[in-house]
Parts: C-alpha cells; structure tokens; sequence
C-alpha cells in the first residue's frame, strides 16, 4: 500500500510524489439535488420530466438509458430529470458535463427539483405523494394508492375545478 499526502498553498494543492495541482471550489446558492447522469435516445426528454430505464432493445443495449414514463404507477420508474444539479455524478471526472452532451441527462437521486404534474387523479396539495400519470408521457400525479412513487409535493398545483391541468411543482 501507499499512502498519499497533499500540501496546500495559496489555493495550490500539492499531492506528495505528483506534480502540483490546482483546486477550485464553487458555493452555490440555491442548487439543491443531487443528480446522476444517463443516457437517452428521445432528446425531447427535458428538466421536470418523470423518467424510467428503458426497455432494453438491440439498437438499445445500454444498461443506462433511460425514457419518459408512459404509464400510471409505472413500475420501472427512475426518477425526475433535474433542471440545475448542484452535484451531478458522471461517469468520467467533468463538471456537468450533460450540458454539453445532447444525449446525456441527469437524473435527480436526493434533493428538491420541479416535476411537471398533471391533476388526472385529484388536486395535487402540498404533503401529496407523487408517482407517475396514467395519460401523460412524462408526468407525475397524485399517487391515491399503494404503488411507486418519486417524491413528495412541497406545493399545491392551482387548477380550475373540473378542468383537467398540468403544470409544474416542487
């Protein structure tokens, strides 16, 4: 085994037996997930949408695609796709690097994000169960049973009464 050292000297750091290495650390207000990088076909797939792993094909063999959810309670269900991570996890050393990538997204693992909503299964209020919509690809609704679900709404969805609507929630 060896061990390794590091020295730091005006925003230097110096790892013992390497050659100098320069650190930067950025605090940023607001950004509030945690996101993993996957990979996609559909490149409409944008921040908010309810996503699952894709259904694995011969033209689509990667363990880590993912696509729009398309049914209710969808079992296979992943997760939201993030609108600006504040730490995204990747597969090679980048700082979001999906946003250079066009078929690349990251997939919020723990934190707050906005997830499009629509109120086919009722009001959606803050404290309600989220999973995802039985007619809307992409959409999240009021879970009102047993079932997957992605999160918690940390506010209500504003609809006229009897009108079917969709929108966006935290």
């Amino acid at each position: 085994m060896v061990g390794l050292g590091a020295c730091t000297t005006g925003g230097t750091s110096t790892l013992l037996n390497s050659p100098p290495l320069l650190l930067q650390v950025t605090a940023t207000r607001g950004k509030f997930d945690l996101a993993e990088e996957y990979s996609v076909t559909d490149t409409t797939i944008e921040a908010g949408d309810v996503v699952r792993l894709a259904q694995l094909t011969t033209s689509n063999n990667q363990q880590t695609t993912i696509e729009k959810t398309d049914k209710g309670y969808d079992s296979s269900i992943l997760g939201i796709i993030s609108t600006d991570p504040g730490i995204t996890l990747s597969s090679t050393v980048e700082l979001n690097s999906y946003q250079e990538k066009p078929n690349l997204r990251p997939v919020a693992l723990q934190g707050r994000v906005p997830v499009k909503v629509t109120n086919e299964n009722g009001p959606i209020r803050r404290g309600d169960i989220l999973t995802s919509s039985a007619t809307l690809p992409g959409y999240a609704m009021k879970a009102t049973r047993a079932g997957r679900s992605i999160g918690t709404a940390m506010e209500d969805l504003y609809c006229l009464e009897g009108f079917l609507c969709e929108g966006k929630v935290m």
